[in-house]
């Protein structure tokens, strides 16, 4: 009779409190899910902000227009419909982003990230493939070693210096960018200091585009996810340096 599925939430002094880390101790398997805002989360957060201002000051002139119907004159009254449009922007414009731009980023444009561990595949669903994306724990009768490793988004650091009009919380947002990449390896057992190669092939994948301020508590949570799910190779010594095969020249 198969086991009944019970996911706990794990609690230790060294994980951080977010995201939850689910664990199901009779088949150990765990899940972890969370929502991010990322910097694409800002970009189109300041872009609604600045359509609601719009609207807000659209809608305000217009309210104008018929509240000045006392005014016999057109010309005035157009006049003052205009000067109101101007006050109305220069409150709305700077007002909007500066009140709402992180409600939108964090409650509208959050993406949302689920990671599955089971002692044979740990499967990952992020906004950057249209797929799942599913990694065997063995391979050819190998253990998989895998870690998660954070490394800046340079291409999207590189923007700040293009766009000088950007406002300065989105700028901080490129600034901070980050990249949750999975690192690869397998063990060879047979391999020795003498052979011929002292560094392991690795492999990376980027999993998902992240904040420097997030990067930290989900790279420690999955590490912790993958550690309870699944049995290190016997004989394996922590390897933090490597070649990377898809990077590496040919």
């Amino acid at each position: 009779m198969p086991k009944k599925s019970l996911f706990i939430r794990v609690t230790a002094p060294g994980l951080p409190p977010w995201p939850g880390l689910y664990l199901d101790t009779n088949q150990q398997h765990a899940v972890v899910n969370f929502r991010l805002a990322t910097w694409r989360s800002w970009e189109r957060a300041f872009l609604l902000t600045k359509v609601t201002a719009w609207i807000t000051s659209l809608t305000a002139t217009v309210y104008l227009w018929q509240w000045l119907i006392f005014i016999p004159d057109p010309f005035a009254r157009g006049f003052l419909t205009c000067v109101g449009y101007g006050i109305t922007t220069m409150i709305t414009k700077p007002l909007f982003p500066a009140a709402f731009a992180g409600f939108f980023a964090r409650q509208f444009f959050a993406v949302r990230s689920t990671f599955w561990f089971t002692p044979q595949t740990v499967a990952c669903r992020s906004p950057l493939y249209e797929n799942h994306l599913l990694l065997e724990r063995h391979w050819h009768g190998q253990g998989v070693l895998i870690r998660f490793d954070i490394t800046p988004d340079l291409e999207t650091q590189s923007q700040v210096a293009v766009t000088n009009e950007t406002p300065h919380r989105l700028r901080r947002r490129y600034q901070s960018a980050q990249l949750l990449r999975l690192i690869i390896s397998t063990h060879d057992p047979h391999r020795t200091i003498q052979g011929s190669s002292n560094c392991p092939l690795m492999r990376s994948l980027t999993l998902l585009e992240i904040d420097a301020q997030d990067a930290p508590h989900i790279a420690t949570v999955l590490t912790a996810a993958t550690a309870l799910t699944g049995r290190m190779p016997e004989a394996q010594t922590l390897q933090t340096a490597g070649q990377d095969i898809d990077v590496a020249s040919p």
